[in-house]
């Protein structure tokens, strides 16, 4: 089993996740009751940093995929912030930047939701 913490706070209506460590399988469903509780509360703006993240297996990836769908199908949606090392290359590996909006940092992820562009749909879909 990996050493993580997920961790979340609240910056105005968006709410915050960090992952520090590795995401495993126990990362992975402690992350998934965290956002369907934050979802069930009625938030659509979230913003899940990653920068102290070594490495993420395959449920994450799933995870965050099924999430992102759920949110922007609510109206709202997720960015991904601070991707490197073995995580980023496993997420550009998976093509996940199509569907997943990412921002390099926090001040960009936040500026993103502020000027609106966070709503932007997937490529390829039509409304």
């Amino acid at each position: 089993m990996a050493k993580y913490i997920v961790s979340h706070h609240l910056i105005s209506d968006i709410a915050l996740i960090a992952i520090k460590g590795g995401c495993d399988e126990c990362c992975t469903k402690e992350l998934e009751v965290l956002l369907d509780r934050l979802i069930a509360k009625g938030y659509g703006r979230y913003i899940l940093d990653v920068t102290g993240l070594s490495f993420a297996e395959s449920p994450a990836f799933r995870l965050l995929i099924r999430k992102v769908e759920d949110i922007q199908e609510l109206g709202g949606n997720l960015i991904v912030v601070g991707l490197s090392g073995r995580v980023e290359r496993a997420f550009n590996l998976l093509r996940l930047g199509s569907l997943v909006p990412t921002a390099s940092d926090m001040k960009m992820a936040l500026a993103k939701f502020r000027d609106g562009q966070s709503s932007v749909l997937r490529t390829g879909t039509h409304g």
